[in-house]
């Protein structure tokens, strides 16, 4: 991103893949991110499988990890969305809560593998248009679940995936996959295979289209 006050973070260790994004409209969003990808990155060292009440006792230490962090710089409430890639034998575990979006290329295809947790998406996995809904304009992009908050992380999402090689994930904040077409996806892998270059030339892409938020993008190739 190319914004001074960048409210993205992301971090890798052995295996474990964290990207959030502290929440629009409170303050410390960047301190809510940073702390949320530290402490994922803390507890879900050296784990290689988990149960998942294991999993959301792990989230829930992330959450009052963020929340102290929020609570010490001075915010009473601070949030953020995160999405986490733990790669283990033969498998791919991925969790989010929020809008951070977690997507995989595979034998030229894209598919998104996650749901953002908004009000409008909510709204229309319950099979409503949420532009038809008055109460709801204005809200859509409201987050349903989060760390940072006493409950919502509770509404975190947990999916085991089959791992083969070749698959690429890509773990992206709003700032990107807002503004991307699913061409665009295809276009710029193919045009960019190696990592590096494929996530500066998403970011660059997103921004070119229109995006003026934080954008990050982190990939990794099975």
């Amino acid at each position: 991103t190319k914004r001074a006050d960048n409210e993205d973070a992301w971090g890798q260790r052995s295996g474990s893949f964290v990207v959030a994004d502290g929440m629009g409209g409170r303050p410390g969003g960047a301190t809510a991110a940073t702390a949320a990808v530290a402490a994922a990155l803390d507890v879900f060292a050296g784990v290689v499988a988990l149960h998942p009440l294991d999993w959301s006792a792990r989230i829930a230490t992330v959450n009052d990890v963020v929340m102290t962090a929020g609570r010490r710089a001075g915010h009473d409430r601070v949030g953020a969305a995160i999405a986490i890639v733990r790669c283990v034998p033969g498998s791919v575990v991925i969790s989010h809560a929020g809008d951070v979006r977690i997507y995989r290329l595979r034998e030229g295809e894209v598919h998104l593998l996650t749901r953002d947790h908004n009000v409008g998406a909510e709204i229309h996995s319950a099979g409503r248009d949420p532009d038809t809904m008055v109460a709801a304009r204005g809200k859509t992009a409201a987050l349903t679940s989060f760390v940072g908050g006493a409950t919502s992380w509770q509404r975190h999402s947990l999916r085991v995936l089959d791992a083969r090689a070749g698959d690429q994930l890509v773990v992206c904040t709003d700032g990107v996959h807002r503004r991307l077409a699913r061409h665009d996806w295809l276009t710029t892998h193919q045009q960019h295979p190696d990592c590096q270059s494929f996530v500066d030339a998403l970011v660059d892409r997103a921004a070119a289209v229109g995006s003026t938020d934080d954008r990050t993008a982190l990939t990794i190739r099975i």
